[in-house]
């Protein structure tokens, strides 16, 4: 073998060699460093979310109980207020920074205030929250202001009391209305016998004669339906809530008569009214008469014409 030969199989060995070092050093380095987990986000379901709020504010919460909200929403195109099961806890005396807490605690985690759910009194208040599917709602003021309904001054107005509650709202119904204006996909079906879109399993007979006599009185309009129809203790005593067009009316039987009826806010200005928020206990002036409740206020009002 001559020189030439000699360098050339040094040469093949070397690189060998090398070749051989290289991917020992690359395979021990995979074995060393972990592998990347891919990032996924994770849905807090609504015992977590308030489980976070909870330690995220310090405040000394009850324990998480079930419960009900109620939750105000925009359907084709009216606005409708539906019940959620959810979960909720409450809290006494907090002060005024901890109470900010939990509204900083909602926009750190990108919830958005929802306009539709918003009441606001002088010692208490009420504030909706929505991301996404899941909606809580904040209600509290001055301590005490749940027993005192508004009749008193407060003696510590920056310690207050407060109740949370969240729950997950299904994808909203709208646009798929029948020939009488009934949104059947939320469970409304026309009936001959009321005049009127109702949910048929919710009614007895009693309920849709109740239904038949408040029709009658604020007359019908396509899309007519009744909301929910409550039975009180005294013979045919009933109060019944109807939609109609964009106003929500309630009337009142006894006896299955009608003897009052909650007023829109346009019928309240045509009789020469004015809308009243009474939430914080205020009430028509002297020179003024109470003329029924209006409707179409997330807040109660009342109408108060001037006095003849």
């Amino acid at each position: 073998m001559n020189k030439t030969n000699k360098k050339y199989v040094l040469y093949i060995i070397l690189v060998i060699i090398i070749s051989g070092f290289a991917f020992w050093v690359l395979k021990d380095s995979e074995s060393v460093i972990p592998p990347v987990e891919p990032v996924v986000e994770v849905e807090i379901g609504v015992i977590g979310l308030l489980t976070n709020l909870k330690k995220e504010t310090s405040i000394n919460f009850s324990e998480i109980e079930s419960g009900e909200l109620k939750w105000v929403v925009e359907v084709d195109p009216r606005v409708q207020e539906i019940t959620i099961g959810g979960k909720g806890f409450e809290a006494e005396r907090i002060s005024s920074e901890q109470y900010d807490s939990v509204e900083s605690f909602f926009v750190k985690n990108t919830f958005e205030i929802d306009l539709y759910n918003m009441a606001a009194g002088t010692i208490s208040g009420l504030v909706g929250y929505k991301k996404d599917q899941t909606v809580c709602t904040v209600a509290g003021g001055v301590t005490g202001y749940k027993e005192a309904e508004g009749q008193w001054i407060p003696p510590e107005p920056n310690i207050k009391d407060i109740e949370i509650k969240c729950g997950k709202i299904e994808p909203l119904i709208g646009g798929q209305r029948d020939e009488h204006g009934c949104l059947g996909p939320a469970g409304y079906m026309w009936s001959e016998e009321v005049n009127a879109c109702i949910r048929g399993w919710e009614l007895n007979e009693n309920q849709r004669m109740a239904a038949g006599v408040a029709v009658d009185d604020v007359g019908y309009e396509k899309g007519l339906t009744i909301i929910q129809v409550l039975v009180a203790r005294c013979p045919g005593c009933f109060m019944i809530e109807i939609e109609k067009g964009e106003d929500r009316i309630k009337v009142t039987l006894e006896n299955f008569k009608v003897v009052k009826k909650s007023l829109t806010p346009n019928e309240c200005i045509d009789r020469g009214g004015e809308t009243v928020n009474i939430t914080g206990g205020a009430t028509c002036s002297e020179e003024q008469l109470n003329i029924g409740d209006v409707t179409g206020f997330i807040s109660p009002a009342i109408c108060c014409v001037p006095a003849q």
